[in-house]
């Protein structure tokens, strides 16, 4: 038996992906796991500057089927979540 979350494999999914994001926030910007929340800021709450934001757009392309998010545009925690959900899911579908 396999490591499962929820009823669906989606939810397994989602719920894999949500936990890698996390940690990349966390060794990117130097934040630690469990002090990240969906509201925050990026830029505001994290402190992410530019040269972090390409550090973090790199590790997410790694892990995420080179994946590209602009995040000039992704303002906090949950909209990065969103964007790359539904960018992984679309290339898988």
């Amino acid at each position: 038996m396999g490591l499962r979350y929820g009823d669906e494999q989606t939810d397994t999914v989602h719920s894999l992906m949500v936990m890698t994001l996390h940690s990349a926030i966390s060794m990117v910007l130097d934040v630690d796991l469990n002090d990240i929340e969906l509201t925050m800021d990026l830029r505001d709450d994290l402190n992410m500057d530019e040269v972090k934001a390409n550090e973090l757009q790199e590790m997410i392309a790694d892990y995420f089927d080179n994946i590209r998010v602009d995040l000039t545009s992704i303002k906090t925690v949950e909209n990065l979540f969103d964007e790359v959900i539904n960018q992984e899911f679309e290339l898988a579908s």
